[in-house]
């Protein structure tokens, strides 16, 4: 990046930059002008700029000026340069009084300076002593004169701004705010605003860095310390205001020390919801953050106008809301520390009709963000720009994981400022938190690159085959290359014509071919990085038609005789991945009969009082015609038994008399 050459401290009219591409942007107060820039003005627009020597430059209507190195050591000659001897005094006093031209007793220097040196312009020349010759200048510098003759011929009558010095202390490792400007003033009532420190150009957008820490200028007028991480100590630093016209400076004192840094409690606002006639309870302190001085005491400051609340020392309270009342009520609250720092929030309230249901919880959403540097500089910036606070309010940001080459600050309103450790080049990142008055959570991780060109990530095409009538799965992510500056993201780009396909953030993706569809499909996918920077890959799927077929088992199976016999034939089969899977009879049994149901189940009854093997022929065949055919076995156990004899008699009959009637069975 180019140097800084000057800062823009005034506009009047229409001015712009125009940088070596020839792309142009309007000057606003307080932007920064870089070495090969051409400030352009428009017919009755000015441009008055700051040098980081503390010397101003004015650029008239309708001039092209080049933004350099050199513009500082263009200055018009110091006032000791334009001096007149005394002896050169009594000669021009001599020359006026006989009538001659002073200019013949004078040498060309002697008789006064260039308004504005190398021809560069001037919109107005002071002149010193005897007179100044003046030429169609462009560019004025005001320089910081000693003048004896305290008549100053073209002199504007601006007063300078009166710079008071100032002071402060931190903590190591804690961002401090400093109002410099408060005790600052102008005799002419002009406002001021800082344009340097320690003789950089300064503005919103370009901060400086000093060996022990960087300085920022806020929106507001007011400058940031953050000091570097593991500096303790004393410094100071110059500050540099303009009011329109001239400059003035003061010094800044900074006292880095745990023990000596005045330590602040910061109060954050609240929410609360309850219903018509309940009280509430809750803890003001859960999201505040009480000074490192200790001794913190949370009160009530203005009580609610629809109810009453008691406020404990130690931020717990109860808000009870008035007879009847439904809406928003508030009272606002402090903490303060034993040195008497105090911080003030409001709680808002919200009173339901207990007939309706409380406001849903809501929660934040943190998105990750990404930010790129040069060596040695600070990034610096606002998580809370892209993020969703919560609607319950008291959004809270903070650091989580630090980052692992550098040191990072989060204030609670997501601002934040992050210093590479010296001479790293590479990438880092840290995550933060945004926590709602509820307790929920959100995680985002803020991605840095620190001298590192731009990564972007790379998707690579894909191919993949898949079966009619299936869903596919499958990692896009698994070839691709993301981008090294994090925050990468897998979407869909363009569906598919032939079937449904669900892409999610991380690659991973699932295809379903359409019923019946076969043949080559195709999708599109895009990888983003957490910059925008996108690839896109393409997905050939290949949808085949593999032709399935069952496949029939043989089966054995017994039962007792007169006995009927329920069984599965499928239960060994293998169904068609086809579908549509139907068992049928074939042929039936010799020695009985047989039932068989579509999904392979069948009963079979033998003949009255068969015994012995019998069987059935059975088919299965899926939807689009395939069959397969087996046999099942069964095996009938006879249940007879051999007889058993018994014996009979005694039985008795007279000599040579047969004996008759008996039943021996």
């Amino acid at each position: 990046m180019s140097e800084r050459i000057a800062t823009v401290v005034a506009v009047t009219g229409k001015a712009y930059a125009r940088n070596a591409e020839g792309l142009s942007r309007p000057l606003e107060a307080g932007d920064v002008l870089r070495e090969g820039e051409t400030v352009v003005t428009s017919p009755g627009g000015r441009v008055e700029l700051a040098l980081g020597n503390g010397e101003v430059v004015h650029i008239l209507p309708e001039q092209s000026v080049l933004i350099s190195a050199e513009m500082s050591a263009e200055m018009a000659a110091s006032a000791d340069e334009a001096a007149v001897t005394a002896d050169a005094v009594d000669r021009v006093v001599q020359a006026l009084e006989s009538g001659r031209d002073p200019f013949d007793e004078l040498e060309a220097p002697a008789a006064g300076l260039a308004g504005g040196g190398a021809g560069d312009g001037n919109d107005f020349v002071r002149l010193l002593r005897i007179t100044e010759e003046v030429d169609p200048l462009a560019l004025q510098f005001d320089q910081a004169a000693t003048i004896e003759d305290p008549t100053i011929v073209g002199a504007t009558g601006n007063q300078a701004p009166l710079v008071v010095d100032d002071s402060t202390s931190t903590e190591p490792g804690r961002t401090v705010e400093i109002d410099v400007l408060a005790n600052d003033s102008d005799p002419d009532g002009d406002p001021l605003a800082i344009v340097a420190v320690a003789g950089e150009p300064i503005s919103v957008d370009e901060p400086v860095t000093l060996p022990e820490g960087v300085v920022s200028l806020n929106p507001d007028g007011t400058l940031s310390f953050a000091p570097n991480a593991g500096f303790e100590g004393e410094l100071s630093f110059e500050y540099t205001v303009s009011d329109g016209n001239s400059l003035a400076s003061g010094q800044v004192s900074v006292t880095v020390d745990a023990a000596a840094a005045d330590s602040q409690p910061l109060a954050v606002d609240d929410s609360a919801t309850t219903t018509v006639g309940t009280s509430v309870s809750g803890n003001l302190a859960a999201n505040d953050s009480p000074s490192l001085d200790g001794g913190n005491v949370w009160a009530l400051v203005d009580a609610p106008d629809n109810g009453s609340v008691i406020v404990n020392a130690d931020g717990t309270y109860t808000y009870t809301p008035g007879t009847g009342f439904t809406g928003e009520d508030r009272f606002s609250y402090s903490i303060t520390d034993a040195d008497g720092d105090v911080s003030i929030a409001e709680v808002t309230v919200t009173v339901v009709d207990g007939s309706s249901p409380p406001p849903a919880d809501d929660a934040p959403v943190a998105v990750d963000d990404s930010v790129a540097i040069e060596v040695d500089e600070i990034a610096f910036g606002n998580l809370a720009d892209n993020d969703t606070p919560s609607d319950d309010g008291g959004n809270v940001w903070a650091l989580q994981t630090p980052p692992e080459n550098g040191t990072a600050v989060v204030d609670a309103d997501g601002s934040f400022r992050y210093t590479p450790d010296a001479g790293f080049s590479g990438r880092d990142s840290f995550t933060y938190t945004v926590t709602d008055i509820d307790g929920d959570v959100s995680t985002a991780t803020v991605f840095i690159a620190v001298g590192v060109a731009d990564s972007v990530p790379i998707a690579q095409d894909d191919e993949f085959t898949v079966q009619t009538g299936t869903t596919f799965e499958g990692d896009l992510a698994e070839n691709d290359t993301p981008s090294a500056d994090g925050g990468n993201v897998w979407a869909i780009s363009q569906l598919a014509g032939g079937g449904e396909v669900v892409v999610n953030a991380d690659g991973t993706f699932s295809y379903t071919p359409d019923e019946g569809y076969f043949g080559i499909d195709s999708f599109t996918y895009t990888v983003t990085d957490i910059d925008g920077d996108v690839s896109t890959g393409t997905v050939i799927i290949d949808v085949v038609d593999t032709d399935g077929v069952p496949t029939a088992v043989d089966d054995s199976f017994s039962t007792d005789q007169d006995v009927a016999f329920d069984g599965d034939l499928a239960a060994n089969d293998e169904a068609s991945p086809d579908g549509g899977n139907v068992w049928s009879l074939i042929s039936g049994p010799a020695n009985g009969t047989v039932v068989i149901n579509e999904d392979g189940s069948f009963t079979y009854t033998p003949d009255e009082g068969f015994s012995g093997t019998d069987s059935f022929f059975y088919r299965v065949a899926d939807a689009d015609g395939d069959d397969s055919t087996a046999t099942a076995t069964i095996t009938v156990n006879s249940t007879n038994t051999d007889p058993e004899a018994v014996d009979d008699g005694p039985l008795s009959t007279d000599e040579d008399t047969p004996l008759t009637g008996i039943d021996v069975l």
